[in-house]
């Protein structure tokens, strides 16, 4: 997805003689990071949530994350974090999971640790996180398909690929959300008529937190058909243009 790591900070800041700690110790933006493991919610051990661990944390330290993907080595992180944040108040926290393969965290500001587009993936979709989240991005057509085959729900797309993936995904009858990322601008309105595309299950489209990213409506009026029971689209991280009235 193009990710890179904008900012990783140890650093303390002396001013006029008198030593700050920086605000976050660890800073991380659009980043993958594989074969993590992360800290127990439940117990922490003295790290901030979400700390991966095999970065050095000192006492104290804080850490902000944004469009970071964390894909787990031990599905029993990913679970961990779903039941954390399923046990929060909704109004202390903004996140998607389909319960098995990823949560999203649009929003979460913890005690250390601040997060803005945040994922951690595993499960189904662990094995095919190399060809999902490499380069050259996005996912393949044949990655895509494996990844289906095999549950899971998450979907890496460009200008090209957006349509045709959400033509084939969306219509699926389930309750298990699907997680669509677009690290650049992407159009929906080219050659679509009214209920082109049939959302049958909670659909998630993810931009970037850290740098602008839109979706082209083209003017087309609804495009999208969401009349079936479990049919939801959520516009996270993302620009609305062309949108008809």
């Amino acid at each position: 997805m193009n990710f890179v790591l904008l900012c990783v900070q140890f650093l303390l800041f002396c001013i006029l003689g008198s030593c700050l700690a920086a605000d976050y110790a660890l800073r991380l933006q659009r980043l993958v990071l594989t074969n993590v493991a992360l800290p127990d919610p439940a117990t922490q051990n003295g790290l901030p949530m979400l700390w991966p661990l095999g970065m050095f944390a000192g006492p104290g330290r804080r850490l902000y994350m944004a469009d970071v993907r964390l894909v787990v080595k031990d599905d029993i992180d990913l679970r961990r974090y779903v039941q954390f944040f399923q046990g929060l108040d909704s109004s202390k926290v903004e996140f998607y999971t389909d319960g098995r393969s990823f949560v999203q965290v649009a929003k979460w500001n913890g005690i250390r640790t601040s997060a803005r587009s945040v994922t951690i993936v595993g499960g189904p979709c662990r094995p095919h996180s190399t060809l999902m989240f490499g380069r050259p991005t996005p996912q393949t057509k044949a990655a895509a398909v494996a990844a289906r085959s095999d549950g899971c729900a998450v979907r890496v797309v460009s200008n090209r690929t957006l349509i045709p993936t959400l033509l084939l995904d969306a219509p699926v009858p389930t309750q298990q959300p699907l997680l669509v990322f677009a690290a650049a601008n992407v159009s929906l309105g080219r050659g679509l008529g009214v209920g082109a595309i049939q959302v049958q299950r909670p659909v998630i489209l993810v931009g970037l937190f850290s740098r602008p990213t839109s979706v082209d409506l083209g003017m087309v009026v609804n495009q999208l058909n969401v009349t079936a029971p479990h049919s939801l689209v959520v516009w996270q991280s993302l620009y609305l243009e062309n949108a008809a009235p």
